[in-house]
């Protein structure tokens, strides 16, 4: 087949057709149903609210008088409070222990080389309580009088016999042997305890006691018994204070017989103790 016998395309070429005013793309045309938008319900609107809040009515002698009767029980529960801590306090003073006191001469009053003095005695400890005491220890010591002071010096001293007991007792308490001393109710134990004058005490508070007695001394005794019982979570304390006289010499008068004559020894059954001072915890 030659060239000149080709033949027409049957379908025009793209550059042979012209475009169309409206184009059935974008139209609606051939489309079987309009596009609808979708239902969206919108948002409801905010109601008020239906009910209010009134203010309070309650009259304001209202509140005072709950406030007063919350204030009246508080005070009454602080009167019973104290009231069952007295009531406490007087059932264990009835019915806690008392240690009592009393001190005998065990040996005569002795002086060693004129300068020294010393005394063995027994510390008797009573219980005049109504229940037991345990833990008990005592101690005494000998003290001169100088001057007039044989009113507060010898309780001051005895004052700190009770603190130094307190010391000493508080190293040992840990040790069984310390709680071994019991006294129950109308029961007692005696403690042998010596005392003594050092020598410099003695030349310190030395005197002038006359013709009769020479250079004397007036000695005196204090001491304090440390106890406790079940109940009470401290120690307790018995404090003593005994002026000493001596009855050997019939030649001196009453209040002379307070003063003793350096060096010279006093049987035990010669000397007298009396009780003038004591306090008890």
């Amino acid at each position: 087949m030659d060239e000149s016998s080709a033949q027409a395309p049957i379908q025009p070429t793209i550059n042979t057709v012209q475009p169309e005013a409206q184009p059935a793309e974008e139209t609606n045309a051939g489309l079987g149903q309009p596009q609808t938008a979708p239902n969206i319900q919108p948002s409801p609107k905010r109601k008020p609210h239906g009910q209010r809040c009134r203010p309070d009515q309650t009259p304001w002698w209202k509140y005072a008088m709950e406030l007063a009767a919350i204030l009246v029980g508080g005070i009454v529960a602080v009167i019973y409070w104290r009231q069952l801590d007295t009531m406490q306090r007087q059932l264990e003073m009835t019915d806690r222990p008392w240690i009592k006191d009393s001190v005998i001469s065990d040996f005569e009053m002795g002086w060693q080389n004129g300068s020294y003095l010393g005394w063995a005695i027994k510390v008797r400890t009573e219980n005049v309580g109504h229940s037991v005491a345990t833990g008990i220890f005592p101690e005494a010591k000998m003290i001169a009088i100088e001057g007039a002071d044989f009113l507060d010096f010898p309780r001051r001293e005895s004052k700190k016999v009770c603190d130094d007991v307190d010391r000493r007792f508080e190293n040992i308490k840990s040790d069984p042997i310390a709680w071994a001393t019991s006294v129950f109710p109308g029961a007692w134990l005696e403690f042998p305890q010596n005392v003594y004058l050092l020598p410099s005490e003695v030349e310190k508070k030395s005197l002038d006691g006359g013709a009769n007695l020479g250079k004397s001394i007036m000695p005196m005794l204090v001491g304090c018994v440390l106890y406790h019982y079940p109940s009470s979570d401290h120690p307790h304390h018995t404090g003593f204070v005994y002026i000493l006289s001596h009855s050997d010499d019939t030649t001196l008068a009453e209040p002379s017989t307070v003063f003793f004559g350096i060096g010279k020894n006093i049987p035990k059954d010669k000397i007298t103790l009396r009780k003038i001072g004591q306090f008890t915890d």
